[in-house]
């Protein structure tokens, strides 16, 4: 065997650890060879300082200095090199093992955070599992999901099915940090999610995996991608089985993944619900008490969405169709006709069955409609009179005077018989406040705050599984089989269709569901990576340096 290519051999195994950025600082050093002769070999380790490699790397600096003695050149070592630069290339693959050396303490740093973070808030394992399927979902497990926008792209954070929905950004930025301080510039954010997303599952009680770790980051990140590849809550069983298929999922892949809603809550509120007609597996809302025999329109709903549906199929929800149907409705409809008296040519609307004697208010809105036309004669429509006397008649109501504490000059609301040692949350009505006083001081009213922290607080959520909504089990398929899927897409895999029977397997089998829900988050952390050279690792996962 020539003695440059035993040398080599030797190399080979420290290229797989050490990667072509060693390469690029060993050919810092045989640059400065040139100073050395072929007998003061010594002279090759003492550079050793002035390429600044940490002190690890000694053992491969004396490896140089064996591998040249034994090439008798340096330009025999150069054929090392190359081998070198081939084994680092080709190198490019996921590994356990990828930061046995540049980064040993990386897995019990993002255990231990999240061993604290789970036991301070449980839902958050469920967020940082949901934080990596969407990241993976869109162009590959590449971290794109944890990028801000920017002045180039608009990120995914924002897309619809992640726009106010996402948490867990913060557990990420923590691990970072502590990482960095310990291996600077070595592990990426993509890693980081891999293993946080899995160690939340373990947390909550499901199995563990092996996480082949070695991705790299995403440079940029696009919200366009994110509308268009993550599956709806509303999907049916074929989309959704298309949507895993394209990622390199099949059938069971997606049954097993969707079991990850065992943990976790979902928003609830306009999504469109109310127009689903009742099926075998449920009974809609639209013959509940409020809605039987009152509710109409559905027909327009289903015409509109035929002709969105030619024009961008699979793409707008019906919710969003229903929400600008209700815009244009109102801008339509609201255009004062009920003030009108009756005349010979008509009869108009103050007379009509549910309006006879009901309604009130018409010298009111005579009164104001006569000022206004004193001030600002032919422009302001009777209609918009109606809607801002509509408008102020109900602030008359939502006013925040339940906040109000009782003074000298009033008893207020706060001890009325349905208040008293009842309502609670004022207090976080006060921090509110202040923060925006801070921000936006004698701007925003109190009533506006309340108005807000009502829609945003958690009522509007819904545990995914009711049974265990913070345990990470298989009665996530026992409700799907009880017809207490939450979600359409949930109730669609047992709903008469090819996935029944996986379902109940995994319903009465709880170690065949953890077992291939362990294997399908494997080779969901396998799709697209970047790894080798693609891509970069960023020093914040929120930002490309």
């Amino acid at each position: 065997m020539k003695p440059w290519l035993a040398s080599g051999l030797l190399m080979s195994g420290s290229a797989l650890l050490l990667r072509l950025h060693v390469t690029v600082k060993l050919r810092a050093i045989m640059e400065l060879d040139s100073a050395c002769s072929s007998e003061q070999l010594a002279c090759h380790y003492k550079y050793r300082s002035i390429s600044s490699l940490p002190s690890h790397l000694d053992s491969i600096l004396r490896l140089y200095t064996y591998s040249v003695a034994m090439a008798g050149s340096v330009e025999s070592f150069l054929k090392l090199c190359c081998l070198f630069c081939l084994v680092a290339t080709s190198s490019g693959q996921l590994s356990p093992a990828f930061y046995s050396r540049t980064c040993p303490t990386l897995q019990t740093i993002v255990s231990l955070t999240m061993r604290t973070t789970v036991l301070l808030d449980p839902r958050m394992g469920a967020s940082l599992l949901r934080l990596f399927f969407h990241d993976c979902f869109v162009n590959g497990c590449d971290a794109s999901v944890l990028l801000d926008d920017t002045a180039t792209f608009t990120g995914e954070k924002n897309a619809g099915p992640n726009a106010n929905s996402l948490r867990g950004f913060d557990v990420i930025d923590t691990i970072k940090t502590a990482v960095e301080l310990l291996c600077p510039g070595t592990v990426s954010c993509a890693d980081i999610l891999a293993l946080a997303a899995r160690d939340g599952v373990a947390l909550l009680g499901g199995p563990s995996w092996t996480v082949a770790l070695g991705r790299r980051d995403a440079t940029t990140a696009s919200q366009s991608a994110a509308n268009s590849n993550l599956p709806g809550p509303g999907s049916s069983l074929s989309q959704l089985i298309a949507a895993f298929a394209a990622k390199g999922l099949n059938a069971r892949d997606m049954t097993a993944l969707s079991g990850a809603h065992t943990i976790g809550q979902a928003r609830c509120g306009c999504d469109a619900s109310v127009l689903l007609d009742d099926t075998a597996t449920f009974n809609g809302e639209k013959n509940a008490g409020p809605n039987a025999n009152s509710l109409r329109g559905f027909e327009v709903i289903d015409t509109i969405k035929a002709e969105v549906e030619l024009q961008c199929p699979g793409t707008v929800s019906c919710a969003d169709i229903l929400a600008l149907a209700a815009r244009d409705g109102v801008a339509l409809g609201c255009d004062a006709s009920v003030l009108l008296d009756d005349t010979a040519t008509f009869n108009g609307e103050k007379n009509a069955g549910p309006n006879a004697n009901s309604l009130r208010g018409f010298e009111v809105i005579d009164t104001i409609k006569a000022e206004v036309e004193l001030q600002c004669p032919g422009t302001v429509s009777c209609a918009d009179i109606l809607a801002l006397a509509a408008r102020d008649g109900v602030a008359l109501g939502c006013d925040a005077s339940v906040l109000l504490d009782d003074t000298a000059t009033f008893t207020g609301e706060k001890n009325a018989p349905p208040n008293a040692n009842s309502l609670r949350g004022f207090e976080v009505i006060d921090t509110i406040k202040a923060e925006v006083e801070l921000a936006c001081p004698r701007t925003v009213s109190c009533a506006d705050i309340l108005a807000l922290a009502a829609r945003d607080g958690p009522n509007n959520l819904a545990p995914l599984d009711v049974q265990t909504p913070n345990t990470f089990d298989n009665a996530y398929y026992r409700n799907l089989i009880a017809k207490r899927g939450l979600l359409h897409s949930d109730q669609e895999l047992f709903n008469n269709g090819t996935l029944d029977a996986l379902v109940r397997q995994y319903s009465t089998n709880a170690g065949a569901f953890a077992a291939d829900f362990a294997a399908a988050m494997v080779r969901m952390g396998n799709i697209s990576p970047l790894t080798g050279s693609s891509g970069v690792i960023r020093s914040n996962c929120r930002t490309v340096d």
